[in-house]
């Protein structure tokens, strides 16, 4: 019978010595940040990413939301589809109703972690230089609705998040 000695087979949790004085805690990506930029910081990564899960769910909210049905390869069902909306501003009656409703329901399906409290249409003008843009929208014929959505995210204790979506309407 053959004996098998176990004395070089390793060390003792407590005889191990730190051979790397540097003990600083790297910081470990969430999800690349949009848009899609290149990380000029380190020659490692090839795009720049969010390192904390709060500023990556805002960022997959607003995509969410400014994504249009059909966009997203292998997808077809992801996105608010807000575009379909934008030309029928004037011929939709409840065009408000209908864009929270979408909202709600786009978010409960592919962000189920987000809880939607408020869907809101602010003054665009009343919060940015009313000359410069009003210019700019009149050349383009369509006007800015500002959507801001009021949310949480009670998996990471985030309470009161607010995120402000421009969409251009016309018709």
């Amino acid at each position: 019978m053959t004996s098998f000695s176990f004395k070089s087979s390793g060390t003792k949790f407590n005889s191990r010595k730190v051979q790397n004085n540097d003990l600083t805690l790297k910081k470990v990506p969430v999800g690349i940040k949009t848009p899609l930029s290149f990380d000029s910081k380190s020659s490692t990564g090839l795009f720049d990413f969010n390192f904390d899960s709060l500023n990556q769910v805002k960022d997959n909210l607003k995509n969410l939301v400014k994504t249009n049905r059909g966009e997203r390869l292998g997808r077809a069902e992801f996105g608010c589809n807000l575009a379909a909306l934008t030309f029928d501003y004037s011929r939709v009656g409840d065009f408000e109703q209908q864009i929270g409703r979408d909202i709600n329901e786009q978010v409960e399906k592919f962000m189920p972690y987000v809880q939607i409290n408020a869907i809101n249409f602010l003054d665009y003008f009343s919060k940015n230089d009313y000359q410069i843009q009003k210019r700019s929208t009149n050349s383009l014929g369509l006007y800015p609705v500002l959507i801001g959505i009021n949310y949480d995210v009670p998996r990471i204790g985030a309470q009161k998040q607010i995120l402000e979506v421009l969409i251009f309407v016309g018709g």
